[in-house]
This record gives C-alpha cells, structure tokens and sequence, in this order.
C-alpha cells in the first residue's frame, strides 16, 4: 500500500503520521496506532519528525492540509499533473522539472 493510497480522504494527523511510519518502515506493517499513539501524541522527536514530514509533503504540493473541524491530511490529486506525470509514472514533456 502507497501513502497516497491510506491519505485518499481526509485524516487525522496521528493517523496520517502513523500511516507514514508504517511506509517508512519505522512502525511494523501490521502494527495499530492505539499500540504507538503515545508518539504521535507527545513530544516525541519521531511523532515530531513524522509530523515535519507531513507538513513538508503538503509544502511540495502533494498533500493537503485543513485545521477544521481537526487537523487532518489528504492527497492532493492534481500534484501528478502539476509535475505533468501521467498514470503510467511517464512524464508527458522532457525537459526540467517545474519550480
């Protein structure tokens, strides 16, 4: 499973961060959140660089991010077309990357 796959719809932060950890291999694949929540809740320096991270991807463009009625993270479905990536993973035009 893709992080783009598990942040299809709105989610809320320490889910959003525990679905990272797992993609990153930091949490075991089959692990639950109620197990590791005390990361994503607490000042912990993996639940705050997971939580950057997050925030750095919604920087990027590929995330998206709202405050209300939580704070929650969701794909950005145009971010491949901003990089005019098709399904395939093919990029349409050669050339540089955009800014």
């Amino acid at each position: 499973m893709t992080l783009a796959a598990l942040l299809r719809d709105w989610t809320d932060t320490d889910a959003a961060e525990h679905a990272l950890a797992k993609i990153l291999g930091v949490m075991p694949p089959r692990s639950h959140m109620r197990d590791a929540k005390w990361v994503y809740w607490s000042n912990s320096s993996l639940g705050n660089e997971l939580h950057a991270l997050l925030d750095r991807l919604t920087n990027l463009g590929f995330l998206e991010r709202r405050d209300e009625p939580d704070l929650q993270y969701r794909l950005n479905e145009n971010f491949a077309r901003t990089l005019d990536i098709d399904k395939s993973g093919t990029r349409n035009r050669p050339g540089p990357l955009p800014r």
